[in-house]
Order: structure tokens, then sequence, then C-alpha cells
């Protein structure tokens, strides 16, 4: 993953559109994330022809307003249509479980990373006046980013059961329970081997995201996510008249029955597979005009990309338990473009508050299980 585009902030779903927004954001909403303000800060100073060009700084900040502006429109207007489909139904249960594997994936690898990787060392080398070594970079990290996030959404894909039994525990008792209308574990499953492949094209668009911003082209890319959510409500709509004649028709999306909010939520998710396409797509022929001597690799030889690797990683301390009833703690920490660390996240165990209010579940062995409780912030 914010109500725009692939963003962050659509609840636990989907991600509005690829651009940053906090890793809270992205895992709360499902939105591809509209972060920005380390890209633009790292970026080099505006030359001629770019968005920047004739306004400075100021002028940059507001195409990114404007670029997230649209997209966090859209995005409301997509979770009105949510709502109106769904209501507070085991489908919008499975529209907000069906995003929140992939934005893991897009936590890891999206904004964040190549804000406090890629961009610091790209933009040095356009400021070196190195554009040829700049383009070589770029190249070997997205092509190390393809070859990282295609095994990611292979894994995801065929594990796509066990992250949900994970993730959404809750979903499995649905198969067995003959007062469930629908199997929310089963459709949640489906969903998320579709959408994960929409995640790992989202972790490219940030490369894009960040090549763009380095050069002072803002607009574009935080306008992009837009076409994410176009993409979803074009489905979403599109499907909805299809089976419905009038989807907007109170009455009639009232009767509809469990197996045409199947469709409409499978063309949800349809939909943003797409729009993660073209979210990225749209991108790339102002990315490549930009660059010289770009050429795709998977070479970690080339200057820059080692220690864009060391960059990556994920700074974490692992704690003691503190509180009265919770387990170990980890939490994680970010480095951003100009060097500052943040605390990005808590994760924390809690073995025996489940255990005082009573709380048990049924496994698949037919047993009672008794359950962890994962306190998260973010």
């Amino acid at each position: 993953m914010n109500g725009g585009g692939p963003e962050a902030g659509d609840g636990v779903s989907e991600r509005d559109g690829v651009t940053g927004g906090s890793v809270s954001e992205e895992v709360e909403t499902g939105t591809p994330p509209e972060s920005g303000a380390d890209a633009v800060a790292a970026a080099p100073p505006a030359t001629e022809g770019g968005d920047d060009a004739d306004g400075g700084s100021g002028s940059g900040a507001s195409r990114v307003a404007a670029g997230i502006l649209s997209s966090r429109l859209l995005g409301f207007v997509r979770q009105a249509l949510y709502a109106h489909f769904f209501g507070v139904s085991p489908h919008a249960d499975v529209v907000e479980m069906a995003f929140r594997s992939p934005n893991l994936l897009q936590n890891l690898l999206g904004e964040g990373t190549v804000s406090a990787s890629f961009i610091p060392i790209y933009s040095r080398l356009l400021e070196e006046g190195r554009e040829e070594e700049a383009g070589r970079f770029a190249g070997a990290i997205l092509g190390l980013l393809i070859a990282v996030a295609a095994v990611a959404v292979a894994v995801g894909v065929f594990f796509a059961e066990p992250i949900v039994a994970v993730l959404a525990p809750g979903f499995l008792a649905d198969a067995s329970d003959p007062a469930a209308t629908v199997d929310r574990y089963a459709l949640t499953v489906t969903c998320v081997r579709i959408v994960f492949p929409m995640a790992g094209v989202l972790v490219l668009s940030a490369w894009a995201l960040g090549v763009l911003n380095s050069h002072r082209r803002f607009f574009l890319p935080y306008f992009a996510p837009v076409l994410w959510n176009v993409a979803i409500l074009t489905a979403l709509v599109g499907t909805a008249v299809a089976v419905l004649g009038d989807p907007f028709d109170g009455a009639t999306v009232e009767a509809a029955g469990n197996l045409v909010r199947d469709d409409l939520l499978l063309a949800i998710c349809w939909g943003a597979f797409a729009g993660g396409f073209l979210q990225f797509a749209v991108q790339l022929p102002l990315v490549f005009r930009q660059m010289e001597g770009f050429r795709l690799s998977l070479s970690t030889k080339v200057e820059g990309v080692k220690k864009a690797i060391r960059a990556t990683g994920r700074t974490y301390t692992l704690e003691p338990g503190d509180g009265a009833f919770y387990g170990p703690k980890l939490d994680f920490y970010l480095t951003d473009a100009i060097g500052r660390v943040w605390q990005c996240g808590t994760f924390q165990v809690d073995p025996n508050l489940p255990e005082r209010l009573g709380a048990s579940y049924i496994g698949a062995d037919g047993e009672k299980h008794r359950p962890f409780m994962l306190h998260r912030a973010t």
C-alpha cells in the first residue's frame, strides 16, 4: 500500500497506489504508499526541463501534493463502492485480508527501502555528472529487484494457504461451520494468489519513483496510483453492471447472492492486478528518457550496488518482555535518505492475555487450542 491508489492507508486491505506512505498506513489500508518526503529530500538540484524547473521546491511539493490528492480522492470513491457492494459481510472481511500479505512484501521492498538505499547513491552519481554510471547502477538495482520480487511472489502464490492461515486463523473454521455462508479462507487464498503478483510489480514502481524523484520529476510517480484505482473501479463497476444490471440500485445489491459477491470480489483483485502493471508501465517512458547508460543486469559489481544492498537491511533490537502479560518484543528501525533513524514498528508476543480472557479456537484437528496474541504498533 490512505484512500488513494496503492498508497498506504486503506485499512489492512489494499494499498491504494504504490507511492509511499508510512509503514502503518500500508498495512492498515492495504494500498500502495505515497510518501515522498525523504525521496524529495535526497533528490539533486532541479535540472532544466524537470517538473521543478519553473517553480523551485515549492513547485515540486505542489506537484507531489496534486498527485497524491488525486489518488486519495479516487481511493475514497473505491472504499465507498466496497461499502456499497459488501457492507459489513464476510466478503468485506476477505477484501481487507486479501491485500494484507502482499502489503508485507511492499513494506520490505517498497519505497522505504528505495528511499534509504537507491536514491542517495543514484542522486550522488547524478550530482557528480556521472550519468552513465548512474544508469548502470539503476539497471543493476532494477534487475535485482525483479529477481527478488519474482521469488517473493512465487513464494506468496505457492504458500498462500499457510500465509492466510497465519494472518487470518479465524477464517479456517468457515469450511466446517454449518452456519457460515461464505468460506472466507478459500476465497482469501484465491484472492491472495491474484494480488500477490501485483505487489511485486508495485515494488518495481517504487524504483521508477526513485529514478524520477532524483531527476526532479515529481508529478507522474505520485499521480500513477490513480491508474491503480481506475483499474479497480473499472473492473468492479463493469462486473457489477454485467451481473446486476443496475449496480447502484440498493434493493438489487441487497438481493444479490454470495456468488455475485464472489464475482465482484474477484473483479477487484483482477483490477488491482492490472492496475499494478499500469502504475509501473506509465512511468517507464519518462524513466528511460531521463537515464543514460541504462543496462538491465543482476551484477553486484556495478558501483554502488553492494552499498545499496547493505543499506536495505532492517535494523532491529530484540527486547525482553515488558508489561504484565507480554512476551519478547521486536523493535524495527529505518534509516532514511539523510541518515535519520526512525523507529517504525514493534511486534510483541503475548501468550498470557488470551488465557486470561478465556480465548480459544477449534483447529483443523477438531481440538480446542489457545491462541497467542500479537501486539503490533507501526
